[in-house]
């Protein structure tokens, strides 16, 4: 299909992609890029159709393809059958025969256990920025030193003070809405000159409620010692825009940033892809899905990767597939952190019979996510939640301390989405108040929500609904997880996607410290509650829920955060991971990784923020 040769041939069009080929291209580099699903689109407005479509408003429920809940489960296009399957929410935890075990044939990714790993992604260009919530970060310079300085995980082979240029570069690129004063307190090594492209995102009014802790102190007990945090509330960093900015609209308050902002104030990396197109020296070739790549055995080079292209995303065999070939100088892995291993471990060959760029035998372990406990209460007085970005503020004033020598650390989100992600509302409580008792297995407690089991109707169901909606409050705690080689990403020897390709394996389990970290948020949050003067309404684990554990004697609900991260860490060594600190093959001289699968740790902030940086820093050095 494209037997042209380029200086770098880039698989993925995500932000880490995105931003490689618009830098490249602008220093006047031949730039191919092979994205697995569809291009960029002419408008939203067909992704915004299929979003209000769809019964349920999850992360993936706008994008192709579309696989819609409210189907039934026998019309729906089963992973086998589409040429870039993608796993989706309502797909994720399904009950198999083996507890949380999905059906083979229904969930792309195969959950091979202890636990269901619980974030998603998208194959379409501009990747999850698509349904990512916003939130620009930087992790804090102990975040790159977590062995170093508590024994913990793994070390980056980096510094904070190495990426300082290039998260600058990042956030003007995708347009961050901040101000430095107010995130210093956390993070005091910005350049003394250094402010964000544009003034923050005001705060909400559940932001003010949750304000009142501001210098609340309470004593944290691990491992037998008491460590004093103290809570702060501090707007968050955000890729969306309070004023117009990079040809985009300021925010609206449309309040569905996942999976999709209408009007596109939230940046998503298409943005950067068409800016990069307009150099005139990249070319975006989608539907080209990469399968195999080919490496020169005496030289040690990558020399092409073949991709199948497909005309057909339901049974691509009916429709039209292409072979390619892709050459280049210098090839690029920007595929995520589930699609860049399977890749990788799909080049297997008699000379590379682990898969390429494995010598290490780290190829596909050391799967990170944030895990979220999350926790949900009634404001004293009114905060009118549902308006909005989903978030505007956080409590990042408990990321970092010697307590993590001994359990995990976390940020707090502060949700402007009342109970919606915790417990499906508002539709929950309405049935709640309609039918006289809740739906199975909401998350609600009903001797609160309707104590004496009456069916509300008219003006008296709007006056109840009124009173739980407009004093609802969510906390998510985003608890961090050390690298562990057993959480892996491996390929299935029994199924494949309609292209023939075989799907990811997933094993994956929650560490001891981890565990620690939710023991420390629920105990957090309670105390947080009684401080403000608000009633806690967290439920304890469904009997047939699968996202759960017990630690301790006690059962703790786990969430993902869509924070994909590890599967071809970083590091200083080729015996213990896949790249070197430039990102840069141990293998293969001519081959670099991008994007969050090289974090060798996750630290505690989303990862966007650091992606991108970390792909200016590789543009500059190729």
């Amino acid at each position: 299909m494209n037997s042209e040769h380029y200086d770098v041939v880039i698989v993925g069009a995500g932000i880490a992609g995105a931003i490689l080929a618009k830098v490249l291209g602008q220093k006047g580099k031949r730039v191919l890029i092979l994205e697995a699903g569809a291009g960029i689109p002419p408008s939203r407005e067909a992704y915004m159709k299929s979003f209000y479509l769809n019964t349920l408003k999850t992360p993936s429920s706008a994008y192709p393809p579309a696989i819609s809940p409210s189907l039934p489960t026998e019309e729906l296009p089963l992973p086998s059958r589409l040429a870039t399957p993608r796993p989706t929410i309502p797909m994720l935890f399904k009950r198999g025969e083996n507890g949380f075990v999905t059906k083979a044939q229904e969930s792309y990714l195969l959950q091979k256990g202890p636990l269901p790993f619980a974030s998603t992604y998208e194959r379409i260009a501009g990747g999850t920025t698509w349904h990512w919530l916003g939130t620009m970060l930087r992790l804090l310079p102990e975040d790159f030193q977590l062995k170093t300085k508590y024994g913990i995980g793994r070390d980056w082979p980096i510094s904070y003070n190495e990426l300082q240029d290039y998260y600058q570069q990042a956030e003007a690129e995708v347009g961050v809405a901040a101000t430095k004063a107010e995130q210093e307190y956390m993070l005091q090594d910005f350049q003394q000159d250094y402010e964000y492209p544009m003034p923050g995102i005001t705060q909400s009014l559940v932001d003010h409620a949750v304000q009142a802790l501001d210098g609340f102190t309470y004593p944290d007990k691990c491992a037998n010692e008491s460590f004093p945090l103290k809570f702060q509330v501090a707007p968050t960093p955000q890729g969306r825009n309070s004023v117009p900015y990079h040809d985009r609209r300021t925010c609206a308050g449309n309040t569905n940033c996942i999976p999709i902002c209408p009007i596109h104030a939230k940046y998503d990396a298409t943005s950067t892809l068409k800016d990069a197109l307009q150099t005139g020296h990249v070319t975006l070739q989608p539907q080209s899905v990469a399968y195999k790549i080919e490496v020169d055995i005496e030289t040690g080079l990558v020399s092409g990767i073949r991709y199948k292209g497909w005309s057909q995303q339901i049974d691509p065999n009916q429709g039209e597939i292409q072979e390619g070939l892709a050459q280049g100088t210098t090839y690029i892995l920007a595929a995520h952190a589930i699609e860049t291993p399977r890749l990788l471990l799909l080049s297997r060959s008699n000379e590379f019979p682990n898969g390429v760029a494995n010598s290490s035998g780290q190829v596909g372990r050391n799967l990170m996510d944030h895990v979220i406990y999350l926790s949900w209460g009634l404001t004293k007085d009114p905060v009118y939640p549902y308006r909005g970005p989903l978030s505007t503020s956080g409590i990042e004033s408990v990321r970092e301390g010697e307590f993590r020598k001994y359990r995990a650390a976390y940020r707090i989100e502060i949700g402007n989405d009342g109970w919606n992600w915790a417990a499906g509302d508002p539709t929950t409580t309405f049935e709640t108040l309609v039918a006289g008792k809740p739906p199975k297995n909401a998350n609600i407690k009903p001797e609160v929500i309707n104590p004496d089991g009456r069916r509300y109707a008219g003006p008296e169901l709007v006056k109840k609904l009124n009173k739980i909606y407009t004093h609802q409050l969510r906390l998510g705690f985003l608890i961090e997880q050390p690298a562990d080689p057993f959480n892996r990403v491996t390929l299935s020897a029994d199924y494949k996607d309609g292209l023939g390709l075989a799907r990811p394996e997933i094993h994956y389990q929650i560490d001891d410290y981890s565990k620690e970290g939710f023991v420390s948020a629920r105990c957090i949050a309670k105390a947080l509650y009684q401080q403000m003067g608000a009633q806690d309404q967290t439920t304890p684990p469904k009997a047939d829920s699968t996202q759960k554990f017990e630690y301790k004697g006690k059962e703790f609900n786990f969430y993902g955060a869509g924070h994909i991260i590890g599967t071809t860490i970083m590091g200083s060594s080729p015996s213990d991971s896949v790249v070197n600190s430039q990102l840069q093959s141990w293998d293969h001289d001519n081959l670099y990784i991008c994007g969050s699968s090289v974090f060798p740790a996750e630290g505690t902030a989303n990862p966007t923020d650091t992606i991108a940086a970390l792909a200016f820093r590789l543009a500059e050095t190729l």
